[in-house]
């Protein structure tokens, strides 16, 4: 359901807990479920009674779409009324789309029309698709999004469904009379795949092939904030490839009863035979073999590219965040390859790729950022969190069994990727041969964890023995305890704030000494004045300390240090003895008349309820003098009774000024609320539209 499902839904914004309670009811006029929440009506496709914003009338049927999200894979979305139904309606057509961008046309008129006459037959687009991008040097297309969007659509939009009352009901006439028939319970591309994979097996290998091809040595141009035209290409088939070999992976496990979470259980019309298994099982072993092998290698190399040019201006800032950026674009590519690695199939390059990418992804990347230039992956991020939820308990077991030294290998390249700027894995020596040894940390919320527990010495003889022998008897050398670390158990340490590095494999997190090395959380780097100070970039942080009410970031490569208070004072602050006397218009001293005249306006307008209640206001004991050009007012909080409102009142400029009381930072501070004459604010201005937080 989708709360924004007509216009004047407007954008989504936090809400509380309570008010995301979906309440469902019947609804007789349209025969089906209503589902309430947010205080509106939830819709999972536009509202049937929807209004023209320009004539006012009702839309007629035929007006109404029939999705929120109208299909991109059909013809009629590209080209102008009337609907394209049939391919005699394109052949008819003077004129098709190019699907033109910045570089001009990308289709001519003879590639439009056999793509858009494909799309016209639904239930038999998807090879056809699948086999016109992939031939012809077609590749090139692909940087068009309009044309990507194409062939997403094709092979994982869903389609219609079958229901089950005509499941084995086979038309009988091509084309048939009744459409409902083509259809399928679970998508085209299952299936495709499971009744003739070979066009989109081979496709799809050709596609990965002519993408690798594209390739221009470089990933992003001088000067460019974005990958180029080529690497924009590599990774979309990239994504591509990945996605259809989870799609073959899942067919294969559902085959042979090995998935984990449907075994004994049959999907209604889908029948895979021996002679299709055997297919899937080949097109799986080379798919994963190009992507795991050739298309890893190549991203790869493109973040030791990206470490190069960091390595080589090192201080130019700018040219850093870029690069950080786009890095976490490419490790998140490189962890999606390896998504269908099983338990008995984990070798040490997809641990490596497992721990070390989103150890990388966690410390550097700033999540929930809503476009590209901000800081948003073009890898939608619940993708990468679902592959993390399929493969940790597969990557800790494979974890708790290594020993010593292959856990030293694969916990110190994680602590290398994620140091780095750019995640680059330089297999240098001074690295991976450091003489950290790692260890379990103990209990049963410890599983996944694990953290530094010692570090490997010279074997050393006794204290009396030493002084005399040290200069006689060799040390072992640091290659030769490697060689006896080959076999060694991995030792237990106890979980204590003192651990110097920590990797906990079950969220993908390192921690320094007890400090969480992390992107500085979204509603922090969004706050106004971090951005004002310290821009937009995704920054690293250190958590330094954690209190009731504060935390404080060090930021990583800044000399800043960031105090984010979150709780603000649930009462006011103490009233001064001062404020004696109440304010009654009736009972002011004759020199304080002047007050009735610019005050009462105010209130009766503002403060003399019913919602909200009446506030009540005090005044000095004493009178003021004859000749007073100002007088201050203190107005209570309706409920607590603390002080709320500081009033005051310029007799000459005939302005009132009305400041509220507000916590900021555990610390009380007065901030203008209103004013009758914003010319004679402390800062002359008009009141912002706004939503403040922060005192001003």
């Amino acid at each position: 359901a989708f709360p924004n499902s007509v216009e004047s839904g407007g954008d989504l914004h936090p809400i509380h807990r309570l008010s995301a309670q979906l309440n469902f009811g019947w609804s007789n006029e349209e025969g089906g479920y209503t589902v309430e929440a947010m205080q509106r009506t939830l819709r999972c496709r536009p509202c049937p009674s929807q209004i023209d914003p320009i004539t006012g009338k009702k839309l007629s049927q035929e007006e109404i779409p029939t999705h929120r999200f109208p299909s991109t894979a059909t013809p009629s979305f590209y080209m102008p009324e009337p609907k394209v139904r049939t391919e005699d309606d394109i052949l008819y057509r003077p004129n098709l789309p190019s699907f033109e961008d910045d570089n001009g046309p990308t289709l001519n008129q003879r590639d439009s029309e056999l793509l858009l006459s494909a799309l016209t037959v639904p239930y038999q687009r998807l090879p056809l698709v699948l086999l016109f991008f992939s031939s012809d040097d077609r590749i090139h297309c692909l940087h068009s999004s309009a044309l990507r969007g194409i062939l997403d659509s094709v092979l994982f939009e869903p389609g219609r469904y079958l229901e089950t009352s005509v499941s084995l009901v086979e038309p009988l006439m091509v084309p048939t009379l009744h459409p409902q028939l083509l259809a399928t319970g679970y998508g085209m591309l299952i299936n495709e795949l499971h009744r003739s994979p070979d066009t989109v097996i081979r496709s799809t290998l050709q596609l990965v092939t002519s993408a690798l091809a594209v390739d221009t040595g470089t990933v992003v141009e001088e000067g460019e904030s974005d990958f180029n035209k080529s690497t924009d290409i590599i990774l979309y088939v990239t994504r591509l490839g990945a996605r259809i070999e989870s799609y073959i992976s899942f067919l294969v496990d559902y085959a042979c009863n090995k998935h984990e979470s449907i075994r004994n259980l049959s999907m209604r019309d889908v029948h895979v035979t021996p002679q299709m298994l055997v297919k899937l099982e080949e097109g799986k072993m080379k798919l994963q073999k190009m992507l795991q092998g050739r298309v890893n290698d190549l991203l790869d190399d493109y973040l030791d590219r990206l470490d190069a040019q960091t390595r080589k201006d090192p201080e130019n800032e700018k040219l850093i965040n870029r690069n950080s950026r786009l890095s976490c674009d490419l490790h998140a590519h490189k962890l999606i390859l390896f998504r269908n690695v099983k338990a008995n199939e984990m070798t040490a390059s997809a641990a490596n790729t497992f721990v070390g990418s989103f150890v990388f992804l966690t410390t550097r990347h700033t999540w929930n950022k809503f476009h590209r230039d901000k800081g948003k992956m073009v890898l939608p991020e619940t993708e990468l969190y679902e592959l993390l939820q399929v493969q940790r308990r597969r990557i800790i077991s494979w974890s708790n069994n290594l020993h010593q030294r292959d856990l030293d290998q694969l916990m110190q390249t994680a602590v290398q990727v994620s140091s780095s700027v750019t995640g680059s894995l330089q297999s240098s020596a001074e690295v991976l041969d450091k003489a950290n040894r790692w260890s379990r940390i103990r209990g049963e919320r410890s599983i996944g964890r694990w953290a530094v527990g010692s570090t490997r010495t010279a074997t050393s003889l006794t204290c009396q023995e030493g002084n005399q022998a040290i200069d006689e008897i060799p040390k072992p050398s640091l290659v030769q305890h490697r060689e006896r670390s080959v076999s060694a158990t991995v030792g237990l340490v106890m979980d204590a704030d003192n651990l110097g590095v920590e990797i906990d494999m079950q969220i993908g997190q390192m921690t320094l000494r007890a400090k969480h090395l992390e992107a500085l959380e979204t509603r922090i780097a969004n706050d106004l004045d971090v951005k004002s100070l310290l821009g937009d970039a995704t920054m690293q942080a250190s958590l330094l300390d954690k209190a009731e009410h504060c935390r404080r970031y060090r930021i990583v490569g800044l000399n800043h240090e960031v105090e984010f208070w979150h709780t603000s004072h649930g009462v006011c602050p103490p009233l001064g003895d001062q404020w004696e006397r109440d304010y009654d218009p009736a009972e002011l001293f004759p020199c304080e008349q002047w007050i009735v005249h610019l005050f009462e306006p105010v209130r009766r307008s503002f403060f003399d309820g019913p919602q909200p209640p009446a506030m009540q206001f005090l005044m000095p004991e004493h009178p003021l003098h004859p000749d007073a050009e100002v007088a201050v007012l203190m107005g209570l909080h309706q409920a607590l009774g603390g002080p709320m409102k500081l009033v005051y009142l310029f007799r000459r400029l005939r302005c009132v000024h009305v400041y509220e009381c507000v916590s900021h930072g555990r610390q009380w501070y007065w901030t203008l609320h209103m004013t009758t004459d914003a010319r004679y604010c402390l800062r002359e201005m008009q009141p912002s539209t706004e939503d403040r937080s922060e005192p001003h």
